[in-house]
């Protein structure tokens, strides 16, 4: 792990956009994301763009530069699979090398490069990359607004739209408009109010407050491509002078065919204003702190404990370690790191015990649930599953139930000490049964302090009817970018959810394990405190 004491490294942010991304096949979509690696190490991976040859990316990979290391920098264009998040089932477009002092060292701050590696037909233009970087200065810093629409143009049938706005930056010297920032969509109106706007000065393109900033709105489609409302920019500094500021918004060949054409909706910014917010390490040094709860599921869905093929399966005699046991130890391998002598609230579901409900029960068979240490838990875990009079698995029907528990508990402790964030890590595998209630759940959780992980365990590829199919599906379908698209009346109010694949990351040593699991947290936790003024 990174020495943050160590003067020499830098935080630094990385921008990319891609040109003639190829189709696969004639009649294959593309869907292109892109994954950054530094030596072989995943730093993070990018959203996708439904059938778009040039996508702009809006994800910013952030990590440190050591000019006296040799940091080797690689991008793998990938065309995104809908029914995985595994790496290895997204199919492979190309990629690009570079060490990270080679781009450092451009005048500009940007390289670009040819894909390689690609299987590219004769009559189709040269796919490349373009990486823009910057060194990440005044982190604290955020720019604020309130967005409200007026008399948006009418795209749905029925007379309404479902709006969204997204906010783009470029550098001085571009051409390219990065977006960095997308509302959440408002269902059946043409007088949108948004939740109020924060961005992070450090995630517009070049590192620093732009002078221009340009928004385009859309009106979502449940199925389809979304449909241009209209755009608009404006001048950042006029925006932060004024208590009231108004931009038209307009759609070009709207304007181009109506004689009287004015506009497609007026969007009115209030409360603009550049300050400090606070980052996770202000956060921690102001006496906030952080509470771990671990729930694991013991259900038949893991298989018999006793049969080699279970993801229970240990034997101490012959040094074999079970997966859960193997996911327990890596995932949360520094959480102690977070935690000042407080205990790790463990829980279990998916078999009969003496020890509480099969829904849900503490895995030390008391009614604090607490247990000091990896180390411990681990034995407590062992303890069970070797307990055959007072503990048999059964067929979990859900992780609601637990995960209801563990919430509602949350919710009562967090009354009594605003000071504490609790993290919840659920070691998952079986399907997601209560799949509205447990919706209904995370977005209720969004306005509480709280996150949670999804550690899916023994979750592997199958084979069904001759093709692999990727089996976490469910759990996908829990993450921030598909509760919040409006297919109900309700939407979180923020990110508190990641999905890891332990499988996916067997190759890397605990800490950079744990580092995938916990990577959403500090963010996480920082968007609540902002939120919600605690």
């Amino acid at each position: 792990m990174i020495d943050l004491k160590n003067s020499k490294n830098q935080r630094v942010c990385l921008a990319v956009y891609c040109e003639n991304i190829p189709k696969r096949d004639y009649f294959t979509k593309r869907n292109p994301m892109v994954v950054v690696y530094e030596n072989e190490e995943e730093i993070g991976r990018s959203e996708f763009y439904p059938n778009e040859p040039n996508p702009v990316f809006m994800k910013r990979f952030e990590f440190f530069y050591n000019p006296d290391e040799v940091q080797n920098i690689t991008i793998k264009v990938l065309d995104h699979c809908f029914h995985s998040k595994i790496l290895t089932d997204q199919p492979f477009v190309g990629l690009i090398n570079f060490p990270l002092s080679e781009l450092f060292s451009q005048p500009t701050l940007t390289i670009n490069k040819k894909l390689e590696h690609i299987n590219l037909q004769p009559e189709n233009p040269e796919p490349k990359c373009t990486v823009i970087g910057w060194f990440v200065k005044n982190e604290k810093q955020c720019f604020n607004t309130k967005v409200i629409g007026t008399n948006l143009d009418k795209k749905d049938a029925f007379g309404k739209s479902d709006p969204y706005l997204i906010f783009y930056s470029k550098k001085a010297d571009d051409l390219i408009w990065f977006p960095v920032y997308q509302t959440e969509i408002l269902m059946k109106t043409l007088n949108p109010i948004w939740e109020p706007i924060s961005i992070r000065i450090h995630k517009f393109v070049g590192g620093e407050m732009p002078n221009i900033i340009k928004i385009e709105c859309y009106d979502w489609n449940k199925s389809g491509k979304p449909d241009f409302i209209g755009e608009g920019e404006f001048n950042v500094q006029e925006l932060l002078q004024k208590d009231k500021f108004e931009l038209s918004l307009i759609e070009p060949k709207k304007k181009e065919k109506k004689k009287n054409y004015q506009n497609s909706g007026v969007l009115t910014f209030t409360n603009s204003i550049v300050i400090e917010e606070p980052t996770f390490q202000t956060l921690l040094k102001e006496g906030h702190s952080i509470s771990i709860y671990v729930t694991i599921d013991f259900s038949i869905a893991n298989f018999k404990r006793k049969e080699e093929n279970s993801f229970h399966y240990f034997d101490k005699e012959k040094g074999i370690i079970s997966l859960h046991q193997k996911a327990i130890r890596n995932c949360l391998s520094s959480v102690q790191d977070w935690l000042i002598d407080d205990p790790i609230y463990t829980y279990g579901y998916g078999a009969k015990t003496t020890k509480g409900n099969q829904d849900c029960f503490s895995l030390n068979g008391k009614e604090n649930a607490g247990i000091q240490g990896i180390e411990s838990i681990l034995m407590e875990y062992e303890t069970a599953l070797n307990d055959e009079k007072n503990f048999k698995q059964v067929y979990s029907r859900s992780i609601f139930p637990c995960l209801d528990h563990v919430i509602e508990e949350i919710k009562k402790k967090s009354q009594q000490d605003p000071m504490k964030y609790f993290v919840i890590v659920m070691f998952v595998r079986t399907n997601i049964k209560q799949r509205e209630e447990t919706y209904l759940k995370i977005i209720e959780a969004s306005k509480l302090p709280i996150s949670i992980i999804f550690v899916c365990v023994g979750i592997r590829s199958m084979q069904l009817k001759g093709k692999k199919v990727g089996c976490f599906g469910p759990f996908v379908g829990l993450d921030y970018e598909y509760l919040r698209m409006p297919l109900k009346k309700q939407i979180p109010k923020r990110d508190i959810v990641n999905t890891v694949v332990f499988e996916s990351h067997l190759e890397l040593d605990h800490e950079k394990i744990f580092d995938r699991t916990f990577q959403k947290v500090p963010d996480q936790m920082v968007e609540f405190y902002k939120q919600f003024n605690k």
